[in-house]
């Protein structure tokens, strides 16, 4: 296999540090049965050789928890500033339609390294605790009025009926949007994590994925100049009220907290609310246990953050030369953390495969992150899965998968694949 990448020849005699890497024959995270499942080939990664290259889309692997904490732990090295970066290009019909109005994307925090990520981590996290005050209720509320518009029909895709619109209506709420002015999030969420996740895109899937970042970037600008004429008891106006009493959070920093919240607040609750319930259907004495004890459901929410957490993988760059064991990775080189795959380390997870909700280290996986990129949202998160799995184990008690057979299809992207479906019947 030729695995040389543009940029990177060797001088007479050397070899490039993607050749001399170890390769992964077969492995691709784009393809859609590995999209659903890749965890066959990452665990003869892990076994093999846990850090690898990957010559279709120059980045080198890493799969295994070890080497993923060493990542966590040196920003420095490990830069986040293209962690989601657009990887298909701006088509011209787009910078027509932005004209002089180019797409808001500084002091996005999860695109920052220190010292920026702490100070904004600083800033963002109270005002994100404090926009919390009594979320749990309207989650209740939400998660029952959604089961209310279904639960005659006997037979619905969970994912578009449940999982995707309660976190959608609790974003909106934490940020003071009607339920009605959100409803594009879930395309707008998609298409984000296609468009950074996806690979090359297609020019049709370029073009919806582009226009998605134009909407959803205005709509959030919008909202953030409606906050400051109107402030109201929400995450936004928290923000701008912090800023006015001297806090350092500029202006575009506040919008993307607000894209951040929209796009990455959204599909990762819906995905863990899914997956968690999937995997409690597909494994009878668990739901069982569940059932009859409620307060298991945290334990297993933290299994499937494990097992199915909705952060595929990370994407990060190397700025110097380093080596991982016995890998040498060159400097301004892309890295793509495997979180999915450091979840499942045998080294650290006993039976790292099953799906065990009684499993005493769980709360050591990557689900959201780990050290100082440790997700903001995760306290929404959890409420959220939590109260939404309740709600649906109590009001559909034989709630059950309409098929044993139906196929699991999911977005393109190697960040956060969105599992696009899930029959259920009750």
């Amino acid at each position: 296999m030729n695995s040389e990448h543009e940029g990177s020849q060797p001088e007479r005699g050397q070899t490039s540090p993607a050749a001399a890497c170890p390769h992964l024959d077969g492995y691709d995270p784009l393809q859609p049965d590995q999209v659903a499942n890749p965890y066959e080939w990452l665990r003869q990664a892990r076994a093999d050789s846990p850090v690898f290259y990957m010559p279709k889309y120059d980045m080198w692997c890493v799969a295994n928890h070890a080497f993923a904490m060493e990542i966590y732990r040196d920003t420095l090295t490990f830069s986040n500033q293209a962690a989601q970066r657009p990887q298909t290009p701006m088509p011209d019909s787009i910078k027509v339609l932005i004209g002089d109005q180019p797409l808001c994307a500084a002091g996005n925090i999860n695109f920052t390294d220190p010292p920026d990520h702490i100070r904004l981590k600083r800033v963002l996290a109270p005002a994100f605790m404090k926009a919390l005050a009594g979320i749990e209720r309207t989650i209740q509320d939400r998660a029952d009025a959604l089961v209310e518009k279904f639960i005659d029909q006997h037979a619905v895709d969970i994912i578009a009926n449940f999982t995707w619109p309660l976190p959608v209506a609790t974003i909106g709420k934490l940020l003071g949007v009607p339920d009605e002015e959100m409803t594009p999030v879930r395309i707008w969420a998609e298409a984000h994590f296609e468009l950074t996740g996806g690979g090359r895109l297609s020019d049709d899937r370029a073009q919806h994925c582009w226009r998605s970042a134009v909407e959803i970037d205005r709509f959030a600008k919008k909202l953030v100049e409606k906050r400051r004429q109107e402030p109201r008891d929400d995450f936004l106006s928290q923000l701008i009220i912090l800023q006015k009493q001297g806090e350092d959070i500029r202006d575009e920093e506040i919008v993307t907290a607000g894209l951040s919240m929209i796009r990455a607040g959204t599909d990762t609750s819906s995905q863990t609310l899914g997956q968690t319930l999937l995997l409690l259907l597909t494994h009878p004495e668990q739901l069982a246990a569940v059932k009859a004890d409620s307060g298991l459901l945290p334990s297993a929410i933290e299994e499937a953050l494990r097992l199915r957490g909705p952060v595929r993988g990370l994407i990060r760059t190397a700025t110097k030369e380093v080596r991982l064991g016995e890998v040498t990775i060159p400097a301004g080189a892309k890295i793509y953390l495997h979180v999915g795959s450091a979840s499942r380390d045998e080294t650290l997870f006993e039976h790292a495969d099953v799906f065990d909700i009684r499993r005493e280290n769980v709360k050591k996986h990557l689900g959201f992150g780990a050290l100082t990129r440790l997700c903001i949202g995760a306290p929404l998160a959890r409420p959220t899965v939590r109260i939404g799995l309740k709600t649906l184990l109590d009001r559909l008690p034989d709630i059950r998968l309409a098929s044993d057979f139906q196929t699991l299809e999911y977005t393109r992207s190697m960040v956060v694949p969105s599992l696009k479906r899930l029959l259920v019947s009750f």
